[in-house]
């Protein structure tokens, strides 16, 4: 079995965390989440998204910019980084509701 070691920073802001409380947008997460980072949310593409139109209108319409998936999983998901000044409540509820919008 691994361990995790002891954590040696503070817990992220509980906003990050509210992401996983959105599954009214049906976001389905590539990570379970006992091994997920608040930081870091890699999302599955919904079924029917274009993953360049889509990313393509959060920046040009919301001024919200995520990473597309790599290697394997281009295309597949996308990456939503939630740290340091972006990591507040109403950044995430920015990025939920545009992300909403746009699926």
């Amino acid at each position: 079995m691994i361990r995790r070691p002891p954590r040696s920073t503070p817990k992220p802001s509980s906003a990050a965390s509210d992401v996983y409380k959105r599954q009214e947008l049906g976001i389905e997460y590539l990570v379970k989440e006992e091994d997920r980072l608040p930081q870091l949310n890699s999302i599955f593409i919904p079924d029917g998204v274009d993953d360049l139109a889509a990313r393509k209108r959060l920046l040009n319409d919301f001024n919200l910019e995520i990473g597309a998936g790599l290697g394997v999983l281009a295309g597949k998901i996308w990456r939503i980084g939630l740290m340091g000044q972006s990591s507040n409540k109403k950044n995430i509820e920015h990025c939920l509701d545009s992300i909403k919008q746009v699926i």
